[in-house]
C-alpha cells in the first residue's frame, strides 16, 4: 500500500473520504449488496434447513461434504478479482474487441484451473476425502453427496465469469432477480427433499438451482451484456472443454495406479490434476495463444 502512494505520487494526508461519490454509485452499491446478500443465504439455505430435517450424524457428513465442494470456488475469486477491472476498463473505453478477448479469456481460465479441480474431485472425492481424514466410512458416505455438490459448483464457477461482465455492464436487474426468486422456491425445494430423501435428495438442491440460473437466468442476462458471444461462452468456453475434462480425469482414473496409503493416494490426486490442466489447455485456444505469448516473452 505504502509502495503504491509513493508511486502514484498521492499526498495522504490530502485524500479525503468522498460522500457525493457514494451517493452517485448509490443504486449500483446497493444492487450489487443485495445481490450478495442473497446469493450467501441461498448457498447456505440448504444446510441452515437440514440441520432441523436429518439427524446430526447425516447433517455432519453433509455440512463436510458441502464445505469441500463450496471450498473450490475459492479458486475462481482470484480469476474475476482480477479480470473484472479489465471488464469495466473496456466498457468504459468501448472496447468491444478486447472486452470479447478478456471475457472469453478469464472463462476459459477457470475451466482450465476450477474446472480441472472440480471434475477431479467429482471422481475421486472419496480418495481426497480419505486422505485427508483417514475416515474410510466418511469417505464412502459422503462420495454420493459430494459428486451432486461438486456438479453444482461447477456451474455455479463457471457463471461467475458472466457476472462480473454484467456488474460491468451495471446489469443488475438480472442476477437480481434471479436470487430473489431462488430464494423463494428453494425453500419448499429443499424441505420437500430433505423430508422425503434425506440428505442426498437435499443436495441436487444445489444442482437444481445452478441448473436454472445457467439454462435460465444467464440466456436473459446475455440479451443485455455481450448477446453476439453467448453462444461462443456455452458451446466453445465451457460445454466442449467439460466434457474433455469427464474424459480426460475418467482415463487417467483408470490408467493411474491407486493406493491404499493416505500420502499416496493424496499424490495420485495431484498428478491426476496436473496431468488434467495441462491436457485441457489444448481444448482452450484463447487461453493457449496466451501461454505460447507469456513463454515467447519469458525466453
Amino acid at each position: 500500500m505504502i509502495s503504491i502512494y509513493f508511486y502514484a505520487n498521492i499526498k495522504f494526508f490530502e485524500v479525503s473520504p468522498s460522500l457525493k461519490s457514494l451517493i452517485n454509485i448509490k443504486n449500483f452499491a446497493g444492487g450489487v449488496f443485495i445481490i450478495t446478500i442473497l446469493g450467501s443465504i441461498v448457498s447456505q439455505l440448504d444446510k441452515f434447513m437440514l440441520s432441523a430435517i436429518v439427524s446430526l450424524e447425516s447433517f455432519g457428513v453433509y455440512a463436510f461434504c458441502s464445505a469441500l465442494a463450496m471450498g473450490a470456488l475459492k479458486l475462481v475469486s482470484p480469476i474475476t478479482q482480477t479480470f473484472y477491472p479489465k471488464f469495466v476498463g473496456y466498457f468504459t473505453k468501448n472496447d468491444k474487441h478486447l472486452l470479447r478477448k478478456y471475457f472469453h479469456l478469464s472463462a476459459q481460465l477457470v475451466i482450465f484451473i476450477f474446472g480441472s479441480a472440480s471434475v477431479c474431485i467429482f471422481y475421486m472425492g472419496n480418495d481426497l476425502i480419505f486422505a485427508l481424514s483417514g475416515d474410510v466410512t466418511l469417505s464412502l458416505e459422503s462420495e454420493s453427496i459430494l459428486r451432486i455438490l461438486i456438479l453444482g459448483t461447477l456451474i455455479s464457477g463457471i457463471l461467475w465469469v458472466p457476472y462480473h461482465m454484467q456488474l460491468a455492464y451495471e446489469a443488475l436487474k438480472v442476477p437480481l432477480i434471479a436470487n430473489s426468486v431462488g430464494l423463494v422456491l428453494m425453500i419448499p425445494l429443499i424441505y420437500f427433499l430433505g423430508k422425503n430423501f434425506g440428505t442426498e435428495g437435499v443436495s441436487y438442491s444445489w444442482l437444481i438451482l445452478n441448473l436454472s440460473y445457467l439454462f435460465i437466468s444467464m440466456p436473459i442476462a446475455f440479451q443485455y451484456v455481450m448477446k453476439s458471444e453467448m453462444a461462443r461462452w456455452y458451446i466453445w468456453d465451457n460445454i466442449c472443454p467439460i466434457i474433455f475434462l469427464f474424459l480426460l480425469v475418467f482415463l487417467f482414473d483408470l490408467i493411474v495406479p491407486s493406493s491404499i496409503n493416505r500420502f499416496f493416494t493424496f499424490l495420485r490426486f495431484i498428478f491426476i490434476f496436473f496431468l488434467t490442466t495441462l491436457s485441457i489447455l489444448f481444448f482452450l485456444p484463447n487461453l493457449k495463444k496466451e501461454f505460447k505469448m507469456l513463454i515467447k516473452k519469458l525466453y
